[in-house]
């Protein structure tokens, strides 16, 4: 379900030149595994191929760049699932690639979003996929996929030049976004159809919808891809595990707030084409890292206990109603 839009400090056509370079190079960046927090392998893979990480065909990978996008892809399901993007590992003349169904936001004054996006199908290597940052994972595929046909599909897709989905509409075969791709790959390949989940009923979420002209009752997530049990690589720059599962603990929280008499403006910001983090999130994710790294028995074992307990401290309990802080309504989960 990814797209990436352009930041707020540059120019229209600065931020075109940047996006269209991000794009062509693609797959040339590296990646340096003892400059990161955490890179972590279930079993050992061959050296040759990719740091001695245990690399294969066939394998699902799944990203979560945490800000303002990522916060607001999971607030449009129902029910809270903690990826936001996904691709399909493919090992091609003796290096690890990444194909995947990517959405580039394009300069757009004035307007639905989204009418502007550019992308499809395209390959990238693995180190690019990972020094984009954020958190990734890789997962073996489910039970029953055959790799090779995953590869195929993957490649067929890519030949094609199917297009981006930037209106995430599962029944229009002619485009796709990121997480209907891999489902559709796992379906063609012996796997069991991606189950979906609802969309929000949020009323304010529902306006913003509305403007991007996503018209949708259910989704495919990202987080229905992959299980605890496949993973078998995870990866971040600048976390450990413990500080990666800390923060889906707390984002799990800001969903289960999250109720349908809330504002999507309480979490969320619209600067630019920019969609940024609310003042009083952006400070619940730094207080609870920090209260992490200050004790890490603080927040452990029950990292779901730790963050309700961190966002009633900031936020207020559950039963008080918004308060809002720097000019910022905060969301709290109805009773």
């Amino acid at each position: 379900m990814s797209l990436i839009m352009p930041g707020p400090s540059q120019s229209p056509r600065v931020r075109f030149a940047a996006l269209v370079a991000a794009w062509l190079l693609a797959g040339c960046e590296s990646f340096e595994p003892a400059r990161y927090a955490t890179v972590e392998s279930v079993r050992v893979g061959p050296a040759e191929l990719f740091h001695g990480l245990p690399v294969e065909t066939g394998q699902i990978v799944v990203n979560e760049k945490p800000g303002g996008v990522s916060l607001f892809l999971s607030l449009v399901g129902e029910r809270f699932e903690p990826w936001i993007h996904a691709g399909i590992v493919v090992v091609e003349d003796g290096r690890p690639w990444v194909y995947e169904a990517f959405g580039l936001m394009m300069p757009n004054l004035s307007g639905n979003p989204n009418d502007g996006m550019r992308g499809g199908v395209r390959r990238v290597s693995l180190e690019s996929l990972i020094v984009r940052g954020g958190y990734v994972e890789i997962h073996d595929p489910p039970v029953g996929v055959d790799r090779e046909q995953l590869a195929a599909f993957a490649r067929q897709h890519h030949s094609a030049r199917t297009r981006f989905d930037a209106y995430f509409d599962a029944g229009d075969s002619t485009r796709l976004y990121c997480v209907e791709y891999v489902a559709r790959a796992i379906e063609a390949s012996g796997g069991k159809p991606l189950a979906s989940i609802g969309v929000n009923r949020n009323a304010s979420l529902r306006v913003a919808l509305d403007w991007l002209k996503i018209d949708t009752d259910e989704l495919l997530v990202a987080g229905t891809l992959v299980s605890p049990q496949r993973r078998v690589i995870r990866i971040s720059r600048d976390d450990t595990p413990e500080q990666m599962e800390f923060y889906f603990a707390m984002k799990r929280e800001l969903h289960r707030r999250f109720t349908t008499g809330q504002k999507l403006g309480s979490l969320l910001r619209w600067n630019r084409q920019s969609l940024r983090l609310s003042a009083p999130v952006a400070a619940y994710y730094d207080a609870g890292m920090a209260a992490l790294a200050a004790d890490p028995g603080a927040v452990t074992p029950d990292l779901d206990r730790a963050a309700e307990e961190l966002a009633s401290r900031m936020f207020g309990p559950v039963r008080d109603r918004l308060r809002r802080s720097a000019g910022d309504e905060v969301a709290q989960r109805g009773e």
